[in-house]
């Protein structure tokens, strides 16, 4: 094997996503879950979605259990927006947006 090639697979470079909720109401929020999104020039592609529920407890801060993201292989590279969307049964209840770059590998 030549020095320059390696027997490692590589995978794509991610995002690992662990965000931070704030909960400023005076009530527990249980059961909680993220999922993330890329917006791209198609629309919105899913990259993630947590795997666990969470409990927010009254007037806290809270990190949730993060979780890496892909882009989608057919995303081409540029500036795109990262959505997280958190929900309880099912519905959004917050949403959060960023700029990302997705870089050629």
């Amino acid at each position: 094997m030549s020095p320059d090639k390696s027997p490692v697979d590589h995978k794509p470079a991610g995002i690992r996503v662990s965000p931070y909720v704030i909960n400023d109401l005076h009530d527990a929020i249980d059961g909680v879950t993220y999922d993330v999104w890329l917006e791209t020039e198609r629309g919105r592609a899913p990259i993630g979605r947590s795997g666990s529920q969470a409990d927010l407890p009254a007037d806290s801060v809270t990190r949730l259990s993060g979780l890496t993201c892909y882009a989608p292989k057919e995303v081409l590279p540029g500036g795109y927006e990262l959505l997280l969307f958190l929900r309880k049964g099912g519905q959004v209840i917050s949403s959060n947006s960023y700029a990302v770059e997705v870089r050629d590998q």
